[in-house]
């Protein structure tokens, strides 16, 4: 499930998502991880398809063909696409990625997936609309201990699925600083400085307390990507 054949499948699933006027980017390394998956399982359901019965076996050819020509979907599918449940659903999307003020972002703190304690609420309705409205490509988000550590990871990283009240995502990029530093601004801070693995309180969202780490620059680690953290406080 590596390739530059997955690679062009996640621009295609972008691609699908900027004709739909949704800021959502999926990140094209490669690798077709959770992240992709659920993109996927958005586009089908955006298009018609339900996406319970075309990826029972994954992602096959056929699926691939009806998502970058939606004229060969069947007519059920055609129909469904036109229907007022899926309309609601691609305005919902549109709504949930849209960029808004963090003071507007709706809380559920449940542990674990898929509100990770509320944080990957703010994390969803905040942080990757403001980021991927900078230009910016979703990059990695929660991992398995395994993931984790096959990719160098901390052992008490945010991304870790086993932290059930944290959210974390990269965003790739060799020139992160000025995007870290708006993102903090807009998150009310106004100390945050690169290469500081500090982290900030937030005014409570929706009634609930979290902490952020933002964290660029090359002196710890992070010279290639803006790595934000967020956990229940």
């Amino acid at each position: 499930m590596r390739g530059d054949d997955i690679g062009a499948f996640q621009r295609l699933l972008s691609r699908q998502f900027k004709r739909w006027k949704i800021n959502l980017v999926v990140v094209d390394d490669n690798d077709y991880g959770q992240d992709t998956r659920d993109a996927a399982r958005k586009v089908c359901r955006g298009l018609g398809i339900l996406p319970s019965q075309a990826m029972r076996n994954g992602v096959t050819p056929a699926l691939r063909i009806k998502i970058r020509h939606p004229d060969r979907r069947t007519d059920r599918e055609k129909e469904r696409f036109k229907s007022a449940a899926t309309k609601a659903f691609r305005a919902s999307l549109r709504e949930r990625f849209k960029v808004s003020a963090l003071a507007n972002v709706r809380v559920t703190a449940t542990a674990g997936k898929p509100h990770w304690g509320g944080s990957n609420d703010v994390m969803m309705g905040f942080v990757e609309p403001f980021m991927v409205n900078r230009g910016l490509q979703r990059g990695s988000g929660k991992r398995t201990p395994a993931r984790n550590t096959a990719v160098g990871g901390s052992q008490t990283s945010d991304h870790l699925t086993t932290k059930t009240m944290t959210a974390a995502r990269d965003f790739p990029t060799f020139a992160g600083e000025d995007d870290a530093r708006a993102l903090a601004k807009a998150m009310g801070i106004g100390s945050w400085q690169p290469n500081s693995f500090r982290r900030f309180s937030l005014t409570p969202v929706d009634g609930h307390k979290f902490q952020v780490q933002i964290l660029w620059g090359a002196a710890i680690g992070h010279g290639d990507h803006v790595h934000v953290g967020i956990s229940r406080a």
